[in-house]
């Protein structure tokens, strides 16, 4: 049953502000999204060079940004009212056209990217206008459609211009996209404040976020499987191949299993909040580097199987580094842009964690400190089980009872 929003005239099966689960629908519609991984991924392959990385970057930029809008859009709008189903299904099909035709944006098949592409932005951003129940959105939305036109000038020039040209007339494109949401689309006299009091269902926003690098992983897993078909011949590839499956597994669980500062600020069971749309378009825009990051890293796993016993190239080594380590290192950089001490506090903890555990191993050497530290640790640090964190203190009890009497010797020496 659809119900009214006061003061709208406007009817949604669920208000915005409930706690909806991410739909069948709009995993169907990241699926689309997968392909395009692969598209980009193949492309960053054929043109392994400083121009095909910033082709590569421009085209996800704009593939990603066409994803963010639309979760966002859905979260909000679009799977909240099943007559707007039809338009989600529309939008699917026309970003299979878009993804389709990355190969050729820089080739001669530039418009079959740009115009499946703006009719993706201009159209669900009016659809989800004429859906939305509360005039602090549909405001937003008219915000969204002015940056997007401002964009889709440069988009269309780019189609006109030579290859050369076309690359920095779509890479500023890119930027204005991404200022654009980054900035929440600001506009003179448009009150960004009233959006703070617009009820959003942030745990959804989160638990589709996380969700989508489930599949963007299964890019990753498809693009190594090719390759290692390839060369089934050669063990040397197979080997690298499945340490590259493996590497994939623990991306796996370090997003999921080892994120505790990420999980302690988007909680996916958060629910709904009050003050959420800030944060859940930063959630969006985290995926987005997340993504770059699997590129990237994808296609150094596919150059390092295709070619085993060859040395890598550098570009092939920043590629196999950068994937991994630049993914969380943006998303904590975008969380904490006004803490940069702790941004990179975060990321030197394993270097300097390191160093100290060095030094202090250097002074029980010589005599002049006594390590204390578990046996064993049968918790992580993300562990909510009471019983576990119970058992795991018992243990730490029984420990500190047998080996007081070294440490009281220690201590009188």
């Amino acid at each position: 049953m659809s119900e009214s929003i006061a003061g709208t005239g406007r009817r949604l099966d669920v208000h915005p502000g409930r706690k909806q689960e991410v739909t069948t629908l709009e995993l169907l519609f990241d699926l689309v999204y997968v392909f395009a991984l692969a598209q980009l991924s193949e492309h960053l392959l054929k043109n392994l060079d400083w121009r095909g990385v910033l082709e590569t970057l421009v085209l996800l930029l704009a593939v990603f940004c066409v994803w963010s809008l639309t979760v966002y859009d859905s979260t909000t709008v679009l799977i909240r009212s099943r007559a707007v189903y039809p338009v989600v299904v529309a939008a699917m099909l026309v970003s299979l056209v878009m993804n389709t035709a990355i190969g050729g944006a820089f080739g001669g098949s530039p418009w079959m990217f740009v115009v499946p592409m703006l009719v993706l932005q201009f159209g669900r951003t009016f659809v989800a206008r004429r859906m939305d129940v509360y005039e602090a959105l549909r405001r937003q939305r008219t915000a969204v459609a002015i940056w997007l036109g401002f964009s889709s000038l440069l988009w269309v020039a780019g189609c006109f211009a030579s290859p050369d040209r076309r690359l920095w007339l779509w890479l500023a494109a890119a930027l204005i996209d991404l200022a654009g949401r980054w900035t929440q689309h600001p506009l003179p006299r448009f009150d960004r404040s009233e959006l703070s009091r617009v009820p959003f269902d942030l745990g959804h926003q989160v638990r589709r976020c996380r969700l989508f690098f489930i599949v963007c992983l299964a890019s990753g897993f498809l693009a190594v499987g090719n390759a290692m078909k390839r060369h089934l011949d050669e063990p040397l590839s197979v080997a690298v191949g499945l340490l590259s499956l493996t590497a994939i597994v623990c991306l796996w669980y370090i997003y999921f299993w080892r994120t505790a500062v990420i999980d302690g600020l988007v909680s996916g069971d958060s629910g709904p909040s009050a003050n959420g749309i800030g944060l859940g378009l930063l959630v969006a825009e985290g995926q987005q580097m997340l993504a770059a990051g699997i590129v990237t890293f994808t296609v150094g796993m596919e150059v390092a199987v295709g070619q085993p016993r060859e040395r890598i190239s550098a570009s092939a080594g920043l590629l196999l580094g950068w994937g991994p380590v630049r993914a969380p290192a943006a998303i904590y950089q975008k969380i904490f842009k006004k803490y940069p001490a702790v941004v990179e506090a975060i990321l030197r903890r394993p270097e300097r964690y390191n160093a100290t555990l060095d030094e202090l191993e250097q002074l029980q050497a010589e005599g002049k400190a006594y390590l204390y530290y578990p046996e064993t640790m049968p918790v992580s640090n993300g562990e909510r089980n009471a019983v576990r964190i119970q058992a795991a203190y018992e243990e730490g009890m029984q420990q500190a009872r047998r080996d007081l009497p070294a440490i009281k010797e220690f201590l009188a020496g």
